[in-house]
């Protein structure tokens, strides 16, 4: 997924056949987070990327401490399994998300999220090389295809190579946060490999990390200081977004993985993207050509069957 990917290391093994009440958990969870790109583009122009980042971490992992009442001493516990990991999660957390914001503030709604879907084929590359894990011919077909498509959303067609609906600053903040979010997804399965660690303390921490690191770059920009002139709109959307959006959408993810395993949870999450450009074409006026809608779904075909092999 964009602002998480779970830690599916961790998850209960689920049953045969996923309840419906763990894929409609999945579905509203995925749904949730398409929809906060929206809102979160149509208030971009009157706040920072960087300072929306910020309180979206803020907010969020907060709103999860509260909600669960997770203790500080279990945090703390948790930290001290892995302090160099965690402190590179939240890093690399900040830089993804203020790196897809930027993007949003940019470029299309729709391109920018669909050529986004391209992280866990990163998250595989990185597998492959720094876990050493195995990834088959047909799987490596099946990536060489997704960056392809890739390539193909981000211009009008295969003849002209010309960008649209997303400039070179909007592909680079992409790109930037898919590699930044898969390298989130490859500490994390480090971390879950040392035990005694669960993935639920893990988020709360990657948040208010990562909500540290941007601290210090909000003061200096002084864009903290700007914060109280921003309209209640914005900080509706801010406080909706990260509460509702960012941490209702985790747990119910997280409910969802009880019963549903992680390659068909993997389809399901395409439908974020969905949502995003539905809610682009329908309220903001973006329209994608048909080279970018057969490439979208050539992605999305790659994505599942490297996750289903």
């Amino acid at each position: 997924m964009n602002s998480f990917d779970t830690l599916n290391a961790e998850s209960p093994s689920p049953k045969d056949f996923p309840s419906s009440e763990g894929v409609l958990a999945v579905l509203a969870a995925a749904t949730l987070w398409g929809a906060a790109f929206f809102f979160r583009k149509i208030v971009l122009g009157e706040i920072s990327p960087l300072l929306l980042s910020f309180l979206t971490l803020l907010i969020a992992g907060t709103s999860i401490l509260a909600l669960l009442r997770t203790s500080l001493s279990l945090l703390l516990r948790t930290f001290l399994q892995g302090p160099l990991l965690l402190i590179l999660l939240g890093f690399f957390q900040a830089i993804a998300l203020t790196a897809m914001y930027d993007a949003l503030e940019h470029s299309s709604l729709a391109i920018a999220v669909l050529l986004e879907r391209v992280q866990p084929i990163i998250a595989l590359l990185f597998a492959w090389l720094f876990l050493r894990e195995y990834v088959s011919r047909n799987k490596a077909l099946y990536v060489v295809l997704a960056i392809l498509s890739s390539a193909l959303l981000a211009v009008k067609s295969p003849q002209d190579l010309v960008l649209t609906g997303i400039g070179l600053r909007g592909i680079v903040g992409v790109l930037i946060a898919a590699t930044s979010w898969a390298a989130c997804t490859i500490i994390g399965r480090a971390l879950m490999r040392r035990g005694n660690v669960r993935s639920l303390e893990v988020t709360i921490l990657r948040l208010l990390i990562a909500a540290f690191f941007l601290f210090p770059a909000v003061l200096i920009r002084g864009e903290m200081a700007e914060a109280p002139s921003l309209s209640m709109t914005v900080w509706l959307i801010a406080f909706g977004c990260g509460s509702v959006c960012t941490a209702g959408g985790y747990l119910l993810y997280m409910h969802g993985l009880k019963t549903v395993n992680g390659a068909l949870a993997g389809i399901l999450e395409f439908t974020m993207p969905v949502t995003s450009v539905l809610l682009g074409v329908l309220f903001l006026g973006e329209s994608l050509t048909f080279t970018q809608g057969i490439a979208a779904i050539t992605i999305g075909f790659s994505l599942w069957r490297v996750t289903v092999q």
